[in-house]
């Protein structure tokens, strides 16, 4: 079911959000396709505030399990999803579509996401003590 959450975002919460979390893994960043080669350097600054906005939002670096991407959405399995704030996530300016399916919050954006993900990645892999 989906429902708006600000600005033209869905929000969308399936039965199965949280089943098959590992919550004692250590957080893992992968990658799933190599369609950019480095970060728009003009971008640079509002990939890395994004970023910070929807890592805040998802219940911070350490409720990241891990974060994987296609080429339409980053990909989050979390720790705990009841510590995510979905409404928040939604009403974000380039979040499109906030989902759980399989397991995993998806969100999709509107712009960026690859330079977005490449900002996420050092903060997930950093306090992972890596």
């Amino acid at each position: 079911m989906m429902t708006g959450a600000g600005a033209g975002a869905g929000v969308s919460q399936g039965e199965g959000a949280g089943a098959g979390v590992d919550e004692g893994a250590g957080v893992s960043v992968s990658e799933g396709v190599d369609e950019c080669a480095g970060v728009d350097v003009s971008a640079g600054m509002t990939s890395i505030a994004t970023a910070a906005e929807i890592l805040f939002a998802v219940g911070g670096a350490a409720n990241v399990v891990r974060l994987t991407r296609c080429w339409s959405r980053l990909r989050f399995v979390l720790a705990d999803p009841a510590r995510a704030d979905l409404e928040t996530l939604g009403r974000l300016r380039t979040v499109a579509v906030v989902a759980f399916q399989g397991g995993e919050l998806q969100v999709a954006l509107s712009h960026g996401l690859a330079e977005v993900f490449e900002a996420l990645r050092p903060q997930l892999t950093s306090s992972a003590g890596d």
